[in-house]
C-alpha cells in the first residue's frame, strides 16, 4: 500500500469510528445536559369543554331566578304598601243604597290596615259620604253606616278602634259634582283624613 492510501484508509477508519461513536454515545443526567420537556396539550378535553359551560349556564339561571325573585317581592310590595297620599286618596266605594264592603273594598281597606300598622302613632277619621238621591236625614245616616263598616272591618283586620273615629257627611260633600250614575258612583265613599302624625 502506497503512503497515500494508508493516510486516506486511517482517516475513513477514523471518521468511521467517530460517527459510531457519535451515535452511541448517551446523554446522563450526571452531564449538565438537560432533557428535551416532553410536548403535552394543555388544551382542555370535549368533556372539561362541556362541564364548563354547564356550570356557566347553571351560574347565569341562578342569578337570572335570583333577580326574578327579588322583582317579584318588590312588585309585591309595591302593590300591598301605600304612600300616605295614596292611603288618603283611595277611597272605598258602595253600591247604590248600601254600606256592605265588596271583595274590591275590603282589598283597599287590607292596604290601609297595613298602612296604619306601621304607623301605630297615626289616628285616623273615617267619612261616610252618599251620592245625591235620598233625603238628607237618610243619607246622614247611610253615611254613618258605611263609616262605620269600614270601621269594624279595619278592627278585625287588627287596627285598634281607639285610632279610628267616624262622622257622615252625607251628600254634602260630593267627590263629583255631576248629576249621573258615573258621579255616583265616586260619591258613594268611606273617605279617610289624618288626625294626627
Amino acid at each position: 500500500m502506497t503512503p497515500c492510501r494508508l493516510l486516506w484508509s486511517g482517516i475513513l477508519m477514523t471518521l468511521i469510528v467517530l460517527v459510531g461513536c457519535a451515535k452511541k454515545v448517551p446523554v446522563s443526567p450526571e452531564s449538565g445536559a438537560a432533557p428535551a420537556p416532553a410536548v403535552t396539550d394543555t388544551r382542555p378535553s370535549d368533556a372539561e369543554l362541556a362541564a364548563r359551560r354547564q356550570q356557566e349556564q347553571a351560574s347565569i339561571q341562578e342569578k337570572e331566578r335570583r333577580a326574578a325573585e327579588e322583582s317579584m317581592r318588590q312588585r309585591f310590595e309595591d302593590q300591598t304598601r301605600l304612600t300616605q297620599e295614596e292611603f288618603l286618596n283611595r277611597d272605598v266605594h258602595f253600591a247604590f243604597d248600601s254600606y256592605t264592603l265588596s271583595h274590591e273594598a275590603k282589598a283597599v281597606l287590607e292596604q290601609k290596615a297595613n298602612w296604619l300598622s306601621e304607623r301605630s302613632g297615626v289616628a285616623v277619621q273615617i267619612e261616610g259620604h252618599c251620592d245625591e238621591r235620598g233625603t238628607t236625614a237618610y243619607n246622614l245616616a247611610l253615611g254613618e253606616r258605611r263609616a262605620n263598616s269600614v270601621k269594624q272591618y279595619l278592627a278585625t283586620l287588627g287596627v285598634q278602634t281607639a285610632r279610628l273615629s267616624t262622622i257622615s257627611y252625607g251628600e254634602e260633600l260630593p267627590a263629583d259634582s255631576g248629576h249621573n250614575e258615573e258621579a255616583w258612583a265616586k260619591n258613594r265613599r268611606a273617605h279617610f283624613a289624618i288626625l294626627n302624625q
